[in-house]
């Protein structure tokens, strides 16, 4: 085939959707604060019926560069740190790979570090709801900690967390701290007992998909899928037991 009638978006997205998806066989710290049911599906192998678009995969890869520049520049800073530290808790059936952990050199503390990326829409929403980052994704509170509280159940001194935030548009970057208290602990204990209740029993949690999340959910139903405001095609509905009949 003639460059001339090569087409380069195409070529990068058919290398991301060649890309395998992710498999889980554990509690995911990055999935425990969503929605229970879609996290359930997800242990249990339980194909995506509604898989994230080539564009959704390009904005995770973008999401690793960054990560790969954050590596750079702790490594040039002199701060004691590890990053994409595999962690397995057998006892709460929890896994997961934590971004970054960087050591205090002072108190010997290690502080969890996770990056994200967004648009720069999504700091407008938030601002526009006059809500934190933290209020606007609780479920992140609930992945950090679970990093915190693993790492704190290995008999590591860690009490603190922090995201760190780029906006894809511009560049800028926003910090946001959690701290690892008592009643976060209590929250992510008792959602993780929940979900092995429902993993042994093999019993179908419910769904709490609400707002958006209902239209990029990896379950959705393809059959009543719409366009959104900006002319992407999302889930009305997602879910559904009919989905995964017979699966379970």
């Amino acid at each position: 085939m003639s460059l001339v009638d090569t087409k380069l978006q195409s070529v990068v997205y058919d290398h991301l959707k060649a890309l395998p998806p992710k498999v889980i066989d554990h509690i995911s710290p990055s999935q425990l604060g969503g929605c229970m049911r879609a996290h359930f599906y997800a242990i249990k192998h339980i194909p995506q019926t509604t898989p994230p678009s080539p564009g959704a995969l390009l904005n995770f890869q973008m999401g690793f560069i960054f990560e790969e520049l954050v590596t750079k520049a702790l490594e040039s800073s002199g701060i004691e740190f590890q990053d994409q530290q595999p962690i397995k808790d057998e006892e709460l059936n929890v896994s997961g790979t934590l971004d970054f952990m960087l050591k205090d050199a002072e108190t010997g503390e290690w502080e969890v570090i996770d990056t994200k990326t967004e648009s720069i829409l999504a700091s407008k929403y938030r601002v526009r709801e006059r809500k934190t980052f933290l209020q606007a994704h609780p479920e992140y509170e609930i992945q950090l900690g679970t990093y915190m509280l693993m790492l704190k159940r290995k008999g590591l001194k860690v009490s603190r967390g922090r995201f760190l935030v780029v906006v894809k548009d511009n560049g800028s970057m926003t910090e946001h701290f959690v701290v690892l208290n008592p009643e976060l602990e209590q929250n992510i204990l008792g959602r993780i007992e929940t979900l092995n209740g429902y993993l042994k029993r093999n019993e179908v949690p419910p769904c709490s998909c609400e707002g958006w999340k209902v239209g990029y959910c990896g379950y959705g139903d393809e059959k009543t899928q719409i366009v959104n405001s900006t002319k992407k095609l999302v889930n009305s509905t997602c879910c559904g037991i009919d989905l995964i009949k017979g699966a379970v």
